[in-house]
């Protein structure tokens, strides 16, 4: 069996470093979504926080990696009410 190793530059750890610090905001904001479990994403120590989230949690805008990769991500944006876009499910 070989072994294959895989260099990472700084930068690209700068990058990946950024985009789990967005994850993590978008998680505590209420508009991580996990696109493979088509579920919101609700993480915290206790109950009681989970709770507080789930009431916190923003249904209009979605977004979280595809297919569980932090480098390509998906979105979606509900249409705003008393406009023509109310209803409508933006990706």
């Amino acid at each position: 069996s070989s072994s294959t190793s895989i260099s990472i530059s700084s930068k690209q750890k700068a990058s990946f470093r950024r985009i789990q610090r967005e994850w993590k905001d978008a998680v505590q904001m209420g508009i991580a979504y996990d696109w493979n479990q088509k579920q919101s994403i609700v993480q915290s120590n206790n109950k009681y926080s989970q709770q507080k989230q789930q009431q916190q949690q923003r249904l209009d805008v979605r977004m979280g990696p595809w297919n569980k990769n932090l480098f390509m991500w998906h979105f979606s944006i509900m249409g705003v009410p008393n406009s023509v876009f109310e209803g409508g499910i933006y990706h």
